[in-house]
């Protein structure tokens, strides 16, 4: 138990000091963490609602539509997808680039996927906390399902970890990989509704589309966020289920890689 809230504290510790060093040398520093989303939501303001004056179908439990502002919706999609990039990204090339804590016998590797996750998630939870003042300014102030907002997210969280232990421990035997996520993720932001709605996908594909778990967890989120809706609960369990699994295979892979990890390197 006290070896476990070490490595916990170090691994906060960890993703405080990566979360900053990306900012590092900046004059702004952390504020571009502001300053970046904003410009990106101005953008999708003007273009989206001035201009288009689109409004978004958001998919309902029921499956009947709900309209909702489609500059804040089309943000929501990407708080979730930017977070599935990030992490899927940096994930082979975590372990590799920190060759250092590898040689170091007592080093815990365990907790580096989980410094990313946390890293990760200070950037979603800004982008969150802006996307509910626009909201707030925009609409008004959401209905109590937002407060489920966190519980739609963690199937990610988990989803997201259990791929970065998997590709960071692939990474250290496959160099190349990281060359490869690149092109994987931008075809996921293709194949995520994320820029477009369910429900303009064709039947004859939208099956396909269904198969992919970042767009019921998109749709759920928003759904809770602007639809004023509780989760759809078997989809829910389902992908917790099924990212509880993949966390558990995914770590024992890489606790069985790991003993390579030196030799590699």
């Amino acid at each position: 138990m006290t070896n476990s809230l070490i490595h916990l504290n170090l691994a906060w510790g960890l993703a405080k000091r990566d979360f900053s060093a990306r900012f590092r040398g900046s004059i702004l520093g952390a504020f571009w963490m502001i300053v970046n989303p904003l410009f990106t939501l101005a953008i999708y303001y003007y273009v989206f609602s001035l201009i288009f004056k689109a409004r978004w179908q958001v998919l309902l439990p029921s499956g009947e539509d709900a309209e909702a502002p489609s500059a804040l919706v089309l943000f929501m999609g990407l708080i979730c997808f930017n977070f599935f990039s990030e992490c899927f990204n940096r994930a082979p090339g975590l372990i590799r680039e920190n060759p250092s804590y590898v040689k170091k016998i007592v080093f815990p590797l365990e907790i580096m996927p989980l410094v990313s996750i946390t890293s990760a998630l200070f950037t979603a939870t800004i982008n969150i906390c802006l996307l509910f003042l626009f909201y707030v300014f925009s609409v008004g102030l959401p209905s109590w399902q937002a407060l489920l907002l966190p519980l739609t997210f963690l199937p990610l969280v988990i989803g997201c970890l259990g791929l970065v232990y998997c590709l960071s421990a692939l990474g250290i035997y496959l160099p190349d990989l990281k060359s490869l996520v690149g092109p994987i993720s931008m075809s996921f932001m293709f194949l995520t509704p994320i820029m477009y709605p369910v429900s303009i996908v064709p039947d004859k594909i939208r099956n396909y589309v269904l198969l992919n778990p970042l767009t019921h967890i998109v749709e759920q989120t928003r759904a809770v966020f602007f639809a004023q809706t509780l989760p759809m609960w078997t989809h829910w369990l389902v992908l917790m289920g099924g990212s509880v699994l993949f966390l558990a295979l995914s770590f024992w892979m890489f606790r069985k890689l790991r003993k390579g990890f030196a030799d590699v390197l």
